[in-house]
């Protein structure tokens, strides 16, 4: 039986986590053992540190690094493949490395791939002229250029303007009216800060297109050097948060699912820790799960 955590406030409190912590560690009955087929320590490029990374050392032109830096032949070639796309008057759902091509900076972004499969885990891809271009013909560059990377696009929402819709790309802005200031919303749709969180798909990606007048940094972590430190020093929390977890969603379905899931490496796929963070788990009140 897990404890009672709904009345953890979504923004962190550090002083009610240190009661809670000081509380716990007084507890002699809690299992401090990694739960089995566990490691002790996970040890590759996604162990890593933001004071210890430098990104001007991690930039390439060739998508190994942590910077995509896009040269001028990349540019064009992007501008050629947009051009391509629009000739064909497809809906934007038909993007593809087909239907978008990238002859030259596909291996590119394979790399980029392959760097957030079994690498850092996060890429910054600069250079893109987004001022050029309008909105239409952004989001064709983006999910064009995105579906070199990762060519399976996952549902961000169900429904648009109050009709049913597969929503594949949200936008991560202020909605809120003037008048609408109490009111409660999904934290990406105002303009406060977002705790720390996972969000769902194996990759997620972000495109900006303008910069805010104040604010609107993304902060990163490294969750394979979170798992090192919590093996090392809280290893009660791994056997807690491994074991199953009563997620609720919105249609009142509540699944049972570890916030904390380890997968070995095998033939097909790497070494992979998974992590869960569902929001209304700790007390956000327009996010059931």
């Amino acid at each position: 039986m897990h404890p009672d955590y709904t009345n953890v406030s979504y923004y962190p409190n550090y002083e009610k986590y240190t009661a809670r912590s000081s509380n716990r560690l007084d507890d002699e009955s809690i299992d401090r053992t990694l739960p089995p087929g566990f490691p002790q320590l996970l040890n590759s490029k996604m162990v890593w540190e933001g004071q210890n990374l430098s990104l001007d050392e991690l930039t390439s032109s060739d998508g190994t690094e942590c910077v995509l830096e896009l040269n001028d032949s990349q540019l064009a070639e992007i501008d050629t493949a947009l051009k391509h796309f629009q000739a064909l008057k497809r809906p934007l759902g038909e993007l593809s490395p087909s239907t978008f091509p990238l002859p030259l900076l596909h291996p590119n972004l394979r790399s980029v791939s392959e760097n957030l499969h079994k690498g850092y885990g996060f890429t910054f891809i600069r250079g893109v002229p987004v001022d050029k271009y309008n909105v239409e013909e952004n989001m064709i560059i983006f999910v064009g250029v995105s579906s070199h990377i990762g060519c399976v696009r996952s549902r961000q929402d169900q429904s648009f303007e109050g009709n049913p819709a597969d929503v594949m790309v949200a936008h991560i802005t202020d909605f809120r009216h003037p008048k609408d200031d109490n009111r409660v919303m999904i934290p990406a749709y105002t303009d406060g800060e977002v705790p720390f969180h996972t969000d769902l798909g194996n990759l997620v990606s972000l495109f900006t297109l303008s910069e805010p007048a104040t604010g609107g940094e993304t902060l990163l972590a490294s969750s394979w050097r979170v798992y090192n430190e919590l093996v090392r020093t809280r290893p009660d929390l791994i056997r807690e948060l491994a074991d199953e977890w009563d997620i609720p969603r919105k249609d009142a379905v509540v699944r049972r699912l570890p916030l904390l899931f380890y997968q070995p490496p095998h033939d097909t796929a790497p070494e992979r820790i998974i992590i869960q963070s569902p929001a209304g788990g700790s007390g956000h009140p327009t996010l059931p799960g």
